[in-house]
């Protein structure tokens, strides 16, 4: 829109000076030029004009789904449950299928029985196993 009103008497704001090469083109970027009725020559204009004196690079920030998630506050990441509920892109069962798994890995066991504690017991045990197993039996 700026080169859209681009003259070179006109008093526009200043533009920040970017890395963009404006004379590679894809045809999103024409289509863009095409529906805005911007002029090819102040295109032109522009990509020169950024070649005499190249503007700032930004290296693009590429985040993980899990570091995204992290910089969400509490109260958006609740909208946003609420929202994959809504839209029927996660079901309750699929929601509670996931945060089950996590639920259901333990801390790890402190104490082990190991096989000579048990030696003593197996004489001494059978009777006791057997009575419980059928109640009410003499």
């Amino acid at each position: 829109m700026w080169l859209r009103c681009w003259d070179e008497d006109s008093q526009i704001d200043p533009l920040p000076r970017i890395d963009f090469d404006f004379i590679q083109l894809n045809d999103a970027h024409r289509a863009f030029i095409s529906l805005f009725e911007i002029p090819p020559e102040f295109v032109k204009a522009l990509s020169l004009t950024l070649q005499a004196k190249p503007g700032d690079r930004f290296a693009p920030q590429i985040y993980t789904a899990a570091d995204w998630l992290r910089q969400l506050s509490g109260q958006d990441k609740d909208h946003l449950l609420t929202q994959l509920f809504e839209q029927g892109q996660l079901t309750r069962e699929q929601a509670l299928i996931q945060t089950r798994e996590k639920q259901l890995q333990h801390p790890p066991v402190k104490n082990w029985i190991a096989a000579s504690e048990v030696g003593p017991f197996p004489r001494d045990s059978s009777g006791a196993i057997q009575a419980r197993a059928s109640p009410g039996s003499p």
